[in-house]
């Protein structure tokens, strides 16, 4: 997966999620084996970022953060992958401002919510809190 020491790719998304599925899925190995490694591009393709994760208690990934929409700026991200690795879903949220939406931290409930803690850009007021719950 690396190639002297350095990711092949230069995508943020791509480091963030090599690094934290590292941590949540640990190797007895080396640090270069993984289960599996998963990266994100959305369809502006550009600036897409992971800030939180969680893992559910049957082994689901969540990873929130932001990903970059053409004339929306970032919009809240939260993913959802399978134990195995594949994308189960994922959900997407625009502000009434259409700017620097994003997730920051995200938290499963033992009844399967999912929390996302975030900022939300209202015009003139620069960012508030953000909070959304997902069943």
């Amino acid at each position: 997966m690396e190639t002297g020491g350095r990711f092949p790719s230069s995508s943020f998304m791509t480091i963030w999620l090599c690094f934290i599925l590292q941590a949540a899925l640990p190797v007895a190995a080396h640090a270069e084996a993984f289960h599996w490694m998963r990266t994100y591009s959305g369809a502006a393709n550009r600036g897409d970022q992971g800030h939180g994760m969680a893992v559910a208690a049957d082994g689901s990934v969540f990873v929130t953060g932001a990903t970059h929409v053409a004339g929306q700026s970032h919009n809240l991200l939260l993913l959802k992958y399978s134990p195995g690795g594949s994308l189960l879903w994922m959900k997407t949220n625009n502000g009434a401002a259409n700017g620097g939406d994003r997730g920051v931290d995200v938290a499963v409930a033992a009844d399967g919510s999912v929390y996302v803690a975030g900022h939300t850009y209202v015009t003139g007021l620069s960012h508030d809190l953000l909070l959304r719950k997902y069943k």
